[in-house]
């Protein structure tokens, strides 16, 4: 019996490490913060693949704070964090450009959000450039960082109003930046 117990907690641990060693080191694949079915669920196969194998220059996971129906990303969370603190101005900056409307049912359950920023070399992927917002900053020259913004919605009041949002009670956005660092 604990023969067999340990065989199968052995082969679990070897296919559950298995599942992640197909990504290499600091790509989002590899991440366990952004969920890889988010990312496939916003854009097409091919900008998936390239967002979930590349490696990123930083990555920054910010929270939110609900305030006059509106969601601002204000705390990153710098266990997630990559490399360093150096770009937490920019990674908040970034978040807070997609405008996040909280709706609410009047209770005191309080919409939530977490914002992903990854920082790639612009030219490491093939994205179709009408999707991309270019991002004027005080360094001159043309943009080598493209910014990648993922914002997942939480309403955790499971409310069943088309208003409120979906049913399931979460939502996700995906943005493209451009920019010179």
């Amino acid at each position: 019996m604990f023969k067999k117990l340990t065989l199968i907690l052995a082969l679990s641990c070897i296919s559950i490490t298995g599942l992640h060693a197909a990504y290499g080191e600091n790509t989002l694949g590899e991440n366990s913060a952004v969920p890889n079915a988010l990312i496939e669920s916003q854009v097409d196969e091919n900008t998936a693949g390239a967002l979930l194998n590349t490696p990123y220059k930083g990555f920054y996971q910010i929270n939110s704070k609900f305030r006059n129906k509106k969601i601002t990303f204000t705390k990153v969370k710098e266990k997630k964090s990559f490399p360093d603190q150096r770009w937490t101005s920019l990674a908040k900056s970034i978040a807070n450009l997609a405008e996040s409307e909280a709706f609410t049912t009047g209770s005191r359950i309080s919409p939530r959000a977490k914002a992903y920023v990854a920082f790639y070399d612009v030219n490491s992927m093939d994205i179709d450039r009408s999707k991309i917002t270019h991002l004027t900053t005080s360094i001159d020259g043309k943009p080598n960082t493209l910014a990648v913004l993922f914002i997942e919605h939480k309403n955790r009041s499971k409310s069943k109003s088309a208003i409120v949002g979906n049913n399931s009670g979460k939502s996700s956005t995906i943005y493209f930046f451009e920019l010179a660092l």
